[in-house]
């Protein structure tokens, strides 16, 4: 084979490592950043006449044994992750500091025409390790589950498995011809639905491929090759056989910092195409459509975070087949609960639609300043929807149920009930407040209504379960939909219990999700610098998030065809509990009064612009809700912002309201539709007593 000349762009894609990776010496990265999975979705027309996109393939339900192509990819799809989430699982646990490439397919990097016969085919997962050198993984995936699977089928997938391997290892050698000193190149074969054992009866009966194993793993004939294959046996402990397979062979000495960082640039190629499954609208059909036809460029951790964010929250509504049940049904008055993300608020969109779509005037309640971002919302999402017809049967009214103001309750109670058209009145309210230790105030609202308005339509919901009126019937959404696993893993860890209210759990998704999710990112308020006792006071803290943010590349541009845009300012969102995060005060002549806590002020030290959200502001919430105003970062208390989504949520965590911090933390979380940002205080750090009593 006529050795690779060298590209005349690697001084480029070794200064886009640079820019894009700046701790590429220091940390892990994926490329994709994250793993896309291939999902399905079938259209489905409403009772309203709206068309929405259901989960069509149960993960539980996928047939074993089956030949069809549909359960093969999803099966295969998810072996993949697997084996995704073990690296990182294994880059975390090891700091291990590696660039790990997955799907990149030969055709990328092999144009001339004398190579064509190379061009089929792809690195399944390529390791470049800063210190071990390289390790090509190949995955092996069967059609059916591997204890139906005949010995004779098992060969030959291994048989596949060693020459894709064999053919990786041509391409690898062709891109690496020029280079002065060659890096170590090993290679392995992942076999993470299969046991040790399994594989042992796989080449004992075969002697070639045995041979043909041992040659490819570059291990003597006479050694044992599985222990250095992946099998089920190593996933409780995978750093096992990462140290058979690359630790034992200790450090590479082709390794320096030069030649890591030109590998890198060579197989990487930051700017180049990246296999990523493309999410799309399929046309109106009742068979289930893929996601998987279309590809997109997706390198950089702030593309990901946009990705993963339009696949949870998308443009078009995605339901799961309960959900389209339950809005089928006719009830008249119902109750949703559920943990966040699990859909909730757009099914009462929709159900709004449905009665405009009737001619009806719809009236969005919110029942205390906590339901006042979700209450705009819903109002606004419904008018986007809804066109310009249905714009103007459209209210909205707030109330204080919190505040015990029943007076205002029931002057709205009254107004609202001389309104009903032939005895009809409909209604919608989420994050409703209904306290029993304030006498159930929403249950007083709805018994006073329905007194006067006897056909009121009234759809409302809580995440509390224990905050539903007795008079409407209670249905529960449990599945998560709007929010990726790795934000329910940490919604899940806050448990379901705050201040003596109960909070539903997850209960597993019907099909497979979008993607796993980013991996949150946690800084911790210690070390040189961090002069403040708690976070929100400290301004290395603001300046380590604003270089965090920096580094997800938030400035909404793009960066190139066929890429998504990178993240805007707005689509971040700063939460705490109280008012620890607050903004400078000003008196009449413009004297500053009050200084802005310090983890502002670093935000801004740092380039980034933030507009601080208070309490009471309902101007600035309802923008806030709606999208508007400047294109700033927001922080804010986080009672005040639930149901709302945005792509990025950074936690900042104070001591100060410790008893409430669980809770704060499960609705910060619930807000995050794609990459999570912790703040926290060292481990040893002591908390104080708190008396924190707020919503």
């Amino acid at each position: 084979m006529a050795a690779s000349p060298i590209p005349p762009d690697l001084k480029v894609w070794r200064q886009r490592v640079q820019e894009w990776y700046p701790d590429f010496f220091a940390q892990t990265h994926f490329l994709p950043p994250v793993h896309m999975n291939i999902t399905e979705y079938k259209e489905v027309k409403l009772r309203s006449g709206h068309t929405v996109m259901v989960t069509s393939t149960p993960l539980s339900n996928l047939p074993i044994g089956s030949s069809g192509s549909v359960s093969s990819d999803i099966i295969g799809d998810r072996i993949h992750q697997r084996v995704l989430s073990l690296l990182h699982q294994l880059a975390e646990e090891q700091r291990e500091v590696m660039f790990v490439l997955s799907q990149h397919a030969f055709e990328y990097y092999l144009n001339e025409p004398a190579l064509k016969q190379l061009n089929r085919g792809a690195f399944d997962i390529l390791i470049i390790h800063r210190h071990y050198g390289i390790l090509v993984c190949g995955i092996i995936v069967a059609r059916c589950l591997w204890h139906t699977c005949t010995l004779p089928r098992g060969q030959q997938k291994v048989k596949q498995g060693v020459r894709q391997l064999q053919k990786a290892f041509d391409v690898l050698h062709h891109l690496l011809s020029d280079s002065q000193q060659q890096p170590r190149i090993l290679s392995t074969l992942m076999l993470p639905h299969i046991t040790s054992a399994q594989m042992q009866r796989i080449i004992a009966d075969d002697p070639q491929l045995r041979q043909d194993l041992c040659q490819c793993l570059q291990v003597g004939y006479n050694v044992d090759p599985v222990p250095f294959c992946l099998t089920s046996d190593d996933l409780a402990t995978p750093s096992q056989w990462w140290q058979r397979r690359m630790a034992d062979a200790g450090t590479d000495p082709a390794m320096s910092d030069d030649a890591y960082l030109d590998l890198i640039a060579r197989l990487a190629r930051p700017g180049s195409k990246v296999t990523v499954n493309r999410s799309q609208t399929p046309r109106v059909s009742q068979t289930p459509r893929r996601t998987r036809d279309h590809y997109i460029r997706m390198n950089t951790t702030g593309e990901a975070v946009v990705e993963t964010a339009n696949r949870f929250t998308p443009a078009h509504v995605v339901l799961h087949p309960l959900q389209v049940e339950i809005l089928n049904l006719e009830l008249p008055r119902l109750f949703l609960t559920g943990p966040p993300g699990t859909g909730i608020c757009i099914m009462l969109v929709l159900k709004g639609l449905e009665w405009l779509r009737q001619g009806n005037q719809v009236h969005v309640i919110s029942t205390w300043y906590g339901s006042e971002a979700s209450s705009h919302l819903i109002v606004s999402q419904m008018k986007q929807m809804a066109g310009p017809d249905g714009v103007h049967l459209i209210r909205m009214h707030s109330l204080d149920l919190d505040q015990d103001d029943l007076a205002a309750s029931e002057a709205l109670v009254i107004r609202l009930a001389d309104t009903a058209v032939e005895g009809q009145l409909f209604l919608v309210a989420n994050e409703v407040f209904n306290e029993a230790t304030v006498d159930r105030p929403f249950t007083d609202f709805c018994d006073s209504l329905l007194s006067r308005v006897p056909g009121l339509h009234l759809w409302s919901a809580s995440q509390y379960p224990d905050y539903g009126p007795p008079m409407l019937t209670q249905k529960v959404l449990t599945e998560p939909l709007r929010i990726p696993p790795s934000v329910t893993r940490q919604l899940q860890q806050c448990g379901y219990t705050g201040q003596d209210r109960e909070v539903l759990g997850y209960t597993e998704a019907i099909g497979p999700l979008p993607s796993d999710g980013l991996v949150p990112i946690e800084l911790v308020h210690a070390g040189d610098g961090h002069s403040a006792f708690e976070a929100p006071d400290c301004v290395q803290c603001g300046q380590e998030v604003g270089r965090t943010l920096k580094r997800l590349h938030i400035d909404g541009l793009s960066l190139g065809k066929g890429r998504p845009e990178n993240p805007r300012y707005r689509d971040v969102l700063i939460l705490s509990r109280g008012n620890v995060l607050h903004d400078e005060k000003t008196d009449a002549t413009g004297n500053v009064t009050h200084a802005a806590s310090g983890f502002i002020q670093g935000l801004r030290e740092s380039g980034i612009p933030v507009t601080v959200l208070a309490r009471g502001d309902a101007a600035g919430l309802r923008d806030l809700a709606t999208m508007a105003g400047p294109d700033h970062v927001v922080a804010a208390f986080c009672a005040d912002v639930k149901d709302l989504e945005r792509k990025i949520v950074v936690w900042v965590q104070s001591s100060e309201f410790r008893q409430g911090e669980d809770e704060g933390r499960r609705q910060a979380c619930g807000c995050c539709s794609s990459q999570l940002v912790f703040v926290r205080p060292p481990p040893d750090q002591e908390y104080p007593s708190s008396d924190d009593g707020e919503q």
